[in-house]
């Protein structure tokens, strides 16, 4: 199965554009969405009192879409993000922690990242797609 964990920016222009999870998966027989796109995402829709119920709304239709799996974090996960943390600061190349959590998911699932961030190249035997 060709599986893709989306990073937050993917979701957010998804949803710019208009589209749903239709648009993200196109290529992908399943999107993942980990704990720390959800928690990104809602943390910019509290901060925004213009568009912050429909996004919320957006949100709660994205995650009911059949495609699209909701997939915690577990002891395996953060098995992958230590040694992810642990490669990246040995090559002094650090990332931002909930991308390290995105990066983890990815490969727990065998799943490439869908993300406009360029910095996730840095991560060891990642698949990423932009």
């Amino acid at each position: 199965m060709n599986a893709a964990v989306i990073d937050t920016n993917v979701l957010i222009n998804c949803f710019q554009r208009g589209g749903g999870a239709a648009d993200a998966i196109s290529d992908y027989d399943r999107i993942l969405v980990c704990p720390a796109v959800v928690a990104e995402f809602k943390a910019g829709i509290d901060t925004s009192t213009k568009r912050g119920g429909k996004a919320k709304d957006r949100l709660d239709e994205f995650l009911d879409d059949p495609a699209v799996e909701f997939v915690p974090c577990i002891e395996e996960t953060a098995e992958y993000y230590a040694r992810i943390f642990r490669a990246l600061k040995d090559n002094g190349t650090p990332l931002p922690t909930n991308d390290i959590w995105i990066a983890a998911a990815a490969l727990e699932h065998g799943a490439t990242v869908l993300s406009g961030d360029g910095h996730f190249s840095l991560v060891p035997m990642l698949k990423v797609a932009n």
